[in-house]
C-alpha cells in the first residue's frame, strides 16, 4: 500500500525513517517522495526529537527513482521533470536536527543524493555507490548533482557521472561520500548508538 512506503519508527528521542520498497530495492515513487517530504517537516517541528536515522528495508539503502515512474516524466531532450525528489531532498537538508543515513547495500542515483543531503553516512562494509545514469541514458538535473559536487568536488564528481562506477565503501570513506565504515551485521547498532550519542 501507498502509506507504507515510508515506515516510522520511535526510540526514546531518536526516530528512523525507513524507506520501505525492499522488492524494489526501495527505488523512491512520487508517493514515497512526497511522504518523505511532510516527514522532515513535521520533524522539523517536532519538540521531542534530537536526531533521525533515515534507512532503506531489506538489502539496499536506495536505487535512486523508480526508473518505471520516471518515464513517464522525461521530457524529449533525456532530462527529468521530478519536482516531488528537489523538495524531499530540501526539507531534508534544511531538517534542523542531526540525520544520519545508515546505508546497507547500494546507494544508487538519487539514493545517493538522498543519503549526501543526510548530515552523517554510515555504510556497512559491503556497501556500493555511485551514479551510473550515463549507462541508461539520463541526463541528471544540476540541483540533484549539487551535493555530489560539494562533498567529493569537481574531477572526482565527472568520474563518477561520466564512467557511471560504483565505489565500495571503503573507496566511498576515501572520497568522502561515507563517514564511517562498520561491518554489515554492526551497522543498525552502530548508527544508533550514534544517534543516541547526539541525542
Amino acid at each position: 500500500m501507498q502509506d507504507d512506503v515510508l515506515l516510522t519508527a520511535r526510540e526514546g528521542d531518536v526516530v528512523t525513517l525507513t524507506l520501505n520498497r525492499p522488492e524494489k530495492r526501495n527505488a523512491m515513487t512520487m508517493p514515497m517522495l512526497t511522504a518523505l517530504r511532510d516527514a522532515f517537516r513535521e520533524l522539523a517541528a517536532a519538540t521531542d526529537v534530537r536526531a533521525v536515522i533515515l534507512t532503506g528495508a531489506g538489502k539496499a539503502f536506495c536505487s535512486g527513482l523508480d526508473l518505471k515512474e520516471m518515464g513517464l516524466a522525461r521530457r524529449d531532450d533525456g532530462s527529468v521533470e521530478y519536482p516531488d525528489i528537489e523538495d524531499a531532498l530540501h526539507e531534508l537538508e534544511h531538517c534542523p536536527l542531526p540525520t544520519i543515513a545508515m546505508m546497507q547495500g547500494d546507494a544508487i542515483a538519487g539514493g545517493l543524493e538522498l543519503a549526501l543531503h543526510c548530515d552523517l553516512r554510515i555504510a556497512g562494509a559491503s556497501a556500493r555507490m555511485g551514479m551510473p545514469l550515463a549507462r541508461i541514458g539520463l541526463v541528471v538535473p544540476y540541483a540533484l548533482t549539487q551535493k555530489l559536487l560539494d562533498t567529493v568536488g569537481t574531477p572526482m564528481t565527472k568520474e563518477l557521472l561520466f564512467t557511471g562506477a560504483l565505489l565500495d565503501a571503503e573507496s566511498a570513506r576515501r572520497a568522502g561520500l561515507v563517514t564511517r565504515i562498520v561491518p554489515d551485521d554492526e551497522l543498525t547498532a552502530a548508527t544508533r548508538a550514534l544517534a543516541a550519542e547526539i541525542a
